[in-house]
């Protein structure tokens, strides 16, 4: 009877314990089998793209997928994944006591890429850098890209290029540089500075004979010729005859030497040595005289001229009517 008695605080210790057990939950386990070789698309990776992952709780298994390993190589290069770094990121992510883990021998992580190839790339430059070559209508455009380029690799996903001119430049054509840029899904993922050679060419006026200074040009001394005007430092080209025909020459200008609009001056009024008529004029006093210019002239300038009947040398105003109004 006193040994029933002592043996039962064991038998009630023993089921108390069996109670507690049958309501103590065992772990959950996972599996989690990483891929030979897995392809990713972006800047990291997670445990979800490059394995296949297994259990009872989706919530849990959710979380799992989640798990940050590492960051993506470069677009079309491949990494090696060995179980330490993925225990290390389980265990980080307090995942390790319930996941069972299984790393292929040489299990690879493939960035997703997609090649342009030079062909493209310089069909691209060249047709953002016409519009910006400030070529007309008429004009025929030639470019040529002289900076080697070469084959970009890029992250998969849409691309946008963007093509800016550096610097600003006063004329048209000649050799110019240009910011080239490539956008993956919103964000920049290839950029260079390329340099672009560009000739326009237009039809211009040029002297079809040589032009004597101060010369009064007619339209018989023009033609039109086809002529590269690329970093023209002379002033703007002229195409249009009417705008040339009746003015002077500044200088002597060569056969074939472009118009431009600084070599040309106004047509004169009065040339030099040309007879004018003296007015002097004072209050109700006028007097005339004949005079002989001593320089060329053009309506309102303040020229000297010679009295022929007195000798003396007077200045004033050319007016219109050939005459010189002196004060």
């Amino acid at each position: 009877m006193k040994r029933a008695i002592k043996a039962l605080p064991l038998l009630l210790l023993f089921c108390a314990a069996t109670a507690a057990w049958g309501q103590v939950r065992p772990v959950e386990e996972f599996e989690v089998r990483v891929l030979p070789q897995a392809e990713v698309f972006g800047e990291s990776f997670t445990l979800g793209e490059i394995a296949e992952l297994d259990g009872f709780n989706l919530q849990a298994l959710q979380r799992l997928s989640q798990v940050k390993i590492g960051a993506s190589p470069k677009p079309g290069r491949a990494l090696r994944v060995n179980e330490a770094l993925v225990r290390s990121r389980l265990m980080a992510a307090r995942f390790s006591p319930q996941v069972k883990l299984i790393v292929p021998p040489r299990a690879m992580v493939l960035r997703a890429a997609q090649v342009v190839p030079v062909d493209q790339i310089t069909q691209i430059v060249l047709e953002h850098a016409a519009r910006n070559a400030g070529a007309r209508e008429d004009d025929e455009l030639k470019q040529t890209l002289t900076t080697p380029l070469s084959e970009v690799v890029l992250p998969k996903g849409e691309v946008t290029w963007q093509v800016a001119p550096m610097g600003e430049h006063l004329v048209g054509g000649g050799t110019r540089a240009f910011r080239v840029s490539a956008t993956v899904n919103g964000r920049e993922a290839w950029k260079t500075m390329v340099r672009v050679r560009q000739k326009i060419y237009r039809n211009v006026l040029v002297a079809r004979r040589p032009i004597h200074r101060n010369q009064k040009i007619k339209a018989e001394d023009l033609a039109l010729v086809r002529q590269n005007i690329s970093a023209n430092r002379g002033g703007p080209y002229i195409t249009s005859k009417q705008k040339v025909v009746g003015r002077l020459a500044k200088r002597s200008l060569g056969r074939n030497e472009p118009i431009r609009q600084a070599l040309l001056a106004a047509p004169l009024d009065l040339i030099e040595g040309g007879r004018v008529t003296v007015i002097y004029e004072s209050g109700t006093l006028l007097l005339k005289a004949p005079g002989v210019a001593l320089v060329q002239g053009r309506i309102g300038q303040f020229i000297p001229v010679r009295n022929l009947e007195s000798g003396k040398i007077v200045h004033g105003i050319l007016q219109a009517d050939e005459t010189v109004k002196v004060n």
